[in-house]
Order: structure tokens, then C-alpha cells, then sequence
């Protein structure tokens, strides 16, 4: 079994985040397994079902598992301020609603060594610089 950073944070079992696929493809059944399967589940919020299709997802993956799961919102997307408002009365009132972490929290550092050779190794067909400075 693989065990990484990525479950410590987000509190579960597998390396696994389901897409947030919109369209009602990502909806609390799927969402639901694979929190339940030790994944993290995410639904699709950006869909035109609105705040009231979002908010029965959010309280149907309650009631199918007890296992962490997200909502995936589309920061450019027409209407989020709706859609993500909306789904607030199907929350905890101490969760922030939409959480934007430092993406610094998820890399490394690297030396200058390491950069030069970063694009060394790349196949063929790669868009990557391979000229070192």
C-alpha cells in the first residue's frame, strides 16, 4: 500500500482524488464510493443544476459516508459566487466555504544542480527547455 504526504493532509487511507467533474458526473454516488473506498471523493460543482443541486450532493455524501470529500469549484467560472454561496446552509458553519492553501506547502525547494537537469531527461516529443543557464 502507498502511503503519501497527500494522505496525512487530507486525511485518508490512498493517494486517490477523484476529478471534480462537472455535468453531474462527479455527484454524491461516485464522490461517495471513492471517499468510502479511502480516496478522496470530489464533486463537480460547476454544473447548472445551482446552489440547490449542489446543496443535496453535499448532504447526500453525508449520509452515504463519514469519510473526508470536497467540492470542486472552477475560480473562473460564471456564477461561482451563486454556487458556492448557495451550498453554504449544506455545511458546517465553522468550515470555511471555499479554502485556497499555499501551494508552497506541496513542493520542495531545489538547488540550481538539480534544475539544470530537470529537462535532461525528457523523452522525445517533450515542450520542456533542456538549456541549461
Amino acid at each position: 500500500m502507498i502511503h503519501t504526504r497527500i494522505c496525512d493532509l487530507l486525511g485518508i487511507e490512498h493517494p486517490i482524488i477523484s476529478a471534480p467533474m462537472s455535468g453531474g458526473i462527479a455527484g454524491a454516488e461516485l464522490v461517495a464510493a471513492v471517499s468510502e473506498a479511502g480516496g478522496f471523493g470530489l464533486i463537480g460543482a460547476m454544473t447548472t443544476g445551482g446552489p440547490d443541486w449542489l446543496r443535496a450532493q453535499v448532504r447526500k455524501v453525508r449520509e452515504l459516508t463519514n469519510k473526508p470529500f470536497g467540492v470542486g469549484f472552477i475560480s473562473s467560472f460564471p456564477g461561482l459566487d451563486e454556487s458556492a454561496g448557495g451550498a453554504g446552509g449544506a455545511r458546517d458553519s465553522s468550515e470555511p466555504l471555499l479554502r485556497r492553501p499555499d501551494p508552497l506547502r506541496f513542493t520542495r525547494p531545489y538547488s540550481r544542480r538539480e534544475s539544470a537537469y530537470a529537462g535532461a531527461n525528457r523523452g522525445p516529443g517533450s515542450h520542456g527547455s533542456t538549456s541549461r543557464r
